[in-house]
């Protein structure tokens, strides 16, 4: 098949533009992958921008968060032997951190907004709403999601049902009390009876 002078420039040009399209996502993919903190902004900036609108309470709750997760700008390992950094931060949930050797404050606060809007996600999705959402949230963001999803609380949730008593069987660490877990369930069965509209 031939074509004019005019239909294969016409053609060089499409496929240069195809190229230079490529090249700008490969590298807007590389920049993202060398430097976590710049994605987790992106994210970060969209979620808050979804909840803040909708959510009451929601910087009191994380302020709250920040509070009782004390921040470390070093990695060091929590009681279940995870690798932690910033706000409770762990590796197992972003290993794009494993080359920071340390983490500024504003960046672990930027981290704790992500995973906490990823939990007040999972408790909206399960249909529960308000300041009941972002009290199982901070749930979820203290004992993590698998345990949350096979937990009795989860159920009770979901049906409406009064879960005070459910807050505060998860007082335990290694089979012992926890004055701290005791505060802590205290702290979200408050939230969870505040006003908030979602």
């Amino acid at each position: 098949m031939e074509y004019s002078k005019e239909e294969i420039s016409d053609r060089l040009i499409k496929a240069l533009n195809v190229t230079a399209s490529c090249f700008l996502i490969l590298t807007a993919i590389s920049i993202l992958t060398r430097n976590p903190t710049t994605k987790t902004v992106v994210i970060y900036k969209e979620k808050v921008r979804h909840h803040t609108k909708v959510v009451n309470h929601y910087d009191t709750v994380v302020s709250y968060l920040k509070d009782v997760e004390k921040f470390s700008s070093k990695w060091y390992n929590c009681s279940s032997g995870n690798k932690t950094i910033g706000y409770g931060t762990t590796l197992n949930c972003y290993p794009e951190l494993k080359t920071l050797s340390s983490m500024s404050e504003s960046v672990a606060t930027e981290y704790l907004k992500l995973e906490f809007n990823k939990c007040l996600d999972i408790a909206t999705n399960d249909g529960i709403k308000g300041t009941q959402a972002l009290a199982v949230a901070s749930f979820i963001y203290n004992v993590g999601v698998p345990k949350y999803m096979k937990s009795t609380l989860r159920k009770k949730a979901k049906n409406k049902t009064a879960i005070d008593k459910e807050f505060r069987k998860w007082i335990y660490s290694n089979g012992n009390v926890m004055s701290g877990l005791i505060r802590r369930r205290m702290k979200e069965v408050e939230i969870y009876h505040k006003d908030g509209l979602l």
